[in-house]
C-alpha cells in the first residue's frame, strides 16, 4: 500500500503559546483575541491549536480593518512638551 502525502495540504498547528511567540505577544493576548473572534482557533482535548495560516490571514485582515493612525502637529506638540 503507497501512502501519498501532499504538502500543500499539510497544516501547521500551533498552541497559545507558540501562537504568542510567532506575533510577539504574550499568551493572555491570544486568548483576547481568540475570545473576541478576532483570530481562529480551535479547541481539542484541553488544548487551543491555531493554523498558522489562518493566525497570519487574521491578523492581516484585522491589520486592514483600523485605519492607519495619521500623525498631526498635536502628536509633535505633544512629544516635544515632554522633557
Amino acid at each position: 500500500m503507497l501512502l501519498f502525502i501532499c504538502l500543500e495540504d499539510m497544516t501547521t498547528w500551533l498552541t497559545v503559546e507558540e501562537v504568542a511567540r510567532h506575533l510577539r505577544t504574550v499568551p493572555s493576548t491570544i486568548y483576547k483575541l481568540k475570545q473576541r473572534g478576532q483570530i481562529r482557533g480551535y479547541r481539542v482535548g484541553r488544548q487551543i491549536l491555531f493554523d498558522v495560516d489562518e493566525v497570519n490571514a487574521d491578523v492581516k485582515s484585522e491589520r486592514r480593518k483600523k485605519p492607519a493612525r495619521q500623525k498631526t502637529g498635536a502628536d509633535d506638540a505633544d512629544q516635544h512638551a515632554v522633557s
